[in-house]
């Protein structure tokens, strides 16, 4: 079977996850890196707060191992985590080098409006500051613009395979 391993990055509020749950429907197996945050991660987001460098380091360490993991059990699967630091990104890129990188973005305005939802573990204003410190990726990327309908992202995706 051939292999696609998608990962969906970009700030909070583009839609990873809402993507991703929709791509999981095609026969992906669906990772939400969200879910493996470390509670003192998910302490600091709840607060509006950055993380230490240590602190994000050892947060990545944990989500690579996992990828990592994932990539040996699964053809098709499906990432979800903003990744806004390009350090990290090419590190993932290097351990597995056949992922296939997916930058979603949205206008400042349907960004804002998203993580006002129950569960969204950050602000509004905090959601705009990652968006704007979010780095450009320095390696081949595809962009898709998710301000439409959740599908026509999904089919973009799908049919762009590499």
């Amino acid at each position: 079977m051939e292999r696609d391993w998608i990962i969906l990055i970009g700030p909070p509020g583009v839609g990873k996850s809402t993507v991703a749950q929709e791509i999981e429907k095609h026969g992906y197996y669906y990772y939400e890196a969200d879910d493996d945050l470390l509670p003192e991660v998910k302490e600091l987001n709840r607060k509006n707060m950055g993380l230490t460098p240590d602190l994000r380091d050892l947060q990545h360490e944990y989500i690579f191992q996992h990828v990592q993991e994932l990539t040996q059990k699964h053809n098709k699967l499906v990432i979800a985590y903003d990744f806004m630091w390009d350090r990290y990104r090419t590190k993932l890129l290097s351990k597995c080098p056949e992922l296939r990188w997916i930058l979603l973005t949205v206008d400042r305005e349907i960004l804002k409006k998203r993580v006002v939802r129950p569960g969204h573990l950050i602000s509004p204003e905090f959601a705009l500051t990652i968006a704007d410190l979010f780095e450009s990726p320095s390696f081949p990327i595809m962009h898709v613009d998710n301000g439409q309908i959740v599908e026509y992202t999904v089919k973009r995706i799908l049919t762009n395979v590499s």
